[in-house]
């Protein structure tokens, strides 16, 4: 496998992915760094002048992408970033015409050791203007949540800021662990239970069904609009919420919901339905450009297929047969969740949203939710 990664008449960006982002299933980053010095004793004792030869250029590549999108493997352990430093200071650097070379591998790992990050690509699209129009909500309560009084769209634009912001702090690593415990990824579980009770919670401890039905449609309008800013995790969420136990069985209240109302539940339902294994959601989320935040139950839900139907090692070919077609399938898995991060949304704060969804509680159970309803 390092013998294709570093092969000299061949570059394959994607092979190089799945090796860095899955060689921990199947050996240890000092075994890579020993295997890649001895492919570098291929080409030794180069001329002063020579230009580096595709051999030098495969493995100074791989490091440079090793260093900067898995620094974690050398922050974590001392003994690896020990030999990776020997490595460029010893076998690379007296190769001269790698000195450009090792001086930008020293300087990214001196990067990366100073705790800097580097920074996601921004919209370069002209940021909307925020909708802080108030309007009234006279239908309901005294002492209700602000919240609705302001637009949907804004609402939407409020609650995707905080998904993304959560889920565009997920690393490779973070979202391939996710399968085996509990990682960062646990905090996006958390708000999206949050974001889901919270909805229940505002529908059922309204009394009136006419106030319920105009809650429920705001609701599926919030949802309607998140679909249109590709934050399918929210939709997800919120329509979650609708469908649930306490808030469905409300008969009466969704007799009395206009049809434009049930036209937008049902549409965006629709795309987020287990039907056929998600194949609509799945469609929806292949054909979204960045910025996007994903439902990333199905991604683990399909990791963990690949992991259990799966063979680790090609047993009818020796025992010691890596099957890297295994790690390939999982990490096209999590490289669709990565296109997702590639591009921050251009949206502006509004304090007086933005303090609210972040800060969603439900104090009350899915049991209490179903007796208030």
């Amino acid at each position: 496998l390092v013998y294709r990664l570093t092969a000299e008449d061949v570059i394959d960006p994607e092979f190089q992915f799945v090796f860095l982002l899955m060689y921990r299933s199947f050996t240890t980053g000092k075994q890579v760094l020993s295997l890649l010095r001895d492919r570098l004793l291929v080409h030794q004792n180069p001329q002063p002048n020579e230009n580096a030869s595709p051999l030098e250029l495969r493995i100074s590549n791989f490091l440079k992408r090793w260093i900067d999108d898995y620094f974690i493997d050398f922050e974590d352990d001392k003994l690896l970033m020990d030999q990776v430093v020997d490595f460029i200071k010893n076998e690379l650097r007296p190769r001269p015409s790698l000195t450009q070379i090792c001086d930008r591998l020293a300087e990214m790992l001196s990067h990366h050791q100073a705790g800097k990050k580097r920074v996601m690509i921004e919209t370069v699209s002209e940021k909307p203007k925020p909708i802080t129009k108030r309007t009234a909500c006279k239908w309901l309560p005294p002492g209700s949540c602000e919240l609705f009084e302001f637009d949907p769209v804004e609402i939407a634009r409020q609650l995707c800021l905080v998904s993304n912001d959560l889920f565009r702090s997920l690393t490779a690593l973070d979202i391939l662990a996710s399968t085996k415990g509990k990682t960062k990824v646990h905090h996006m579980a958390d708000r999206f239970n949050a974001v889901c009770f919270w909805t229940q919670l505002q529908v059922v401890q309204l009394k009136e069904a006419n106030t319920r039905a105009l809650m429920i449609a705001k609701f599926i309008q919030v949802a309607y609009e998140c679909v249109h800013l590709n934050d399918l995790f929210d939709a997800y969420a919120i329509v979650s919420a609708i469908k649930s136990a306490s808030v469905f069985r409300l008969k009466e209240t969704f007799q009395k919901l206009g049809d434009k109302s049930k036209a937008k539940l049902e549409e965006v339902a629709a795309l987020l339905k287990s039907d056929l294994n998600f194949r609509a959601y799945r469609e929806k989320l292949n054909s979204l450009s960045p910025p996007c935040v994903p439902f990333l139950g199905t991604s683990q839900t399909d990791m963990l297929f690949i992991e259990t139907g799966n063979s680790d090692f090609l047993l009818e070919f020796g025992p010691d047969v890596i099957n890297f077609e295994k790690r390939r399938k999982t990490a096209n898995v999590v490289r669709t969740l990565l296109q997702c991060q590639q591009i921050k949304y251009c949206f502006d704060r509004v304090e007086e949203i933005a303090s609210i969804v972040e800060s969603l509680e439900c104090s009350e159970t899915e049991v209490g939710l179903y007796e208030m309803s």
